[in-house]
């Protein structure tokens, strides 16, 4: 008899246990209010920008940036902030590189408008896979408010590699536009990042 009246609780706690903060996120959220609704994840190389200087000017060799973006819609009016968390991994080629690395990097935009096709992004310095090795998947994690209201990656990820135990991601690997060669590039189509 006793476990008859205790079936609904325990039905509750396990519907609890296993809905993702997603999930929860969604019920809270007034229907068609969620924050963000990701539309892609891309890489591509980019070559150092040229900018035109007087004086002395050194002509090197220029080098090719890594740059992550995500395209997103923001449908609320304004958001306050969101975090977007960048993972890539790499597959070491040297014999001095460890076999797999995971670089991170966090980019929190301030003042969010309302509006289609938005960037997040970050950049990898050339150096970096000098030394490293080559670019694999991408993985992607937003937040607002420290809770997490999306995830994806490229390819879709089965399930977040970015948090194994045995690969500690090297944080600050990949970079805001704020501290790229890229920075100064097209101003007023950029959201603001948040300062730290």
């Amino acid at each position: 008899m006793t476990c008859k009246h205790n079936l609904p609780v325990v039905a509750a706690i396990l519907l609890l246990a296993f809905t993702t903060p997603e999930v929860i996120h969604a019920q809270n959220a007034p229907a068609g209010r969620n924050a963000i609704s990701i539309r892609k994840v891309e890489m591509e190389q980019l070559e150092t920008p040229l900018f035109s200087v007087r004086g002395p000017n050194q002509q090197t060799p220029r080098k090719k940036w890594v740059r992550i973006y995500a395209e997103f819609d923001a449908e609320p009016d304004w958001t306050d902030d969101l975090t977007f968390n960048f993972y890539l991994a790499v597959k070491g080629k040297a014999e001095t590189a460890p076999p797999f690395s995971v670089f991170k990097g966090a980019v929190t935009y301030a003042n969010v408008p309302q509006g289609r096709r938005h960037m997040a992004e970050v950049f990898v310095h050339p150096v970096m896979f000098e030394r490293y090795g080559d670019p694999g998947p991408i993985a992607l994690e937003v937040r607002q408010g420290g809770r997490l209201i999306a995830q994806t990656g490229k390819p879709e990820p089965s399930s977040p590699w970015w948090n194994d135990p045995r690969y500690i991601p090297q944080e600050g690997t990949l970079i805001d536009r704020s501290r790229s060669p890229y920075a100064m590039l097209d101003l007023e189509t950029q959201l603001m990042i948040k300062a730290p």
